[in-house]
């Protein structure tokens, strides 16, 4: 199994779980938390793979609007 298709099916696992448990979230609030982590994250990845990552978060606040 690709590391993509591992990826994808975490994505969509987790959003979904979002989305059923309505666990009293305030989605921008959700998405900023999660930009922040990745910003802060003290890790191998560089400036443009976390710059990168925020960007898809951003892509994945519209294509999932919970």
């Amino acid at each position: 199994m690709s590391q993509q298709a591992q990826i994808d099916a975490l994505e969509h696992l987790v959003l979904t779980l979002i989305k059923k448990n309505g666990m009293g979230f305030v989605t921008t609030d959700l998405f900023e938390d999660a930009k922040a982590s990745v910003m802060s994250e003290k890790n191998a990845s560089g400036t443009s793979e976390k710059t990168e990552a925020v960007a898809y978060l951003d892509h994945l606040k519209v294509v999932w609007p919970l």
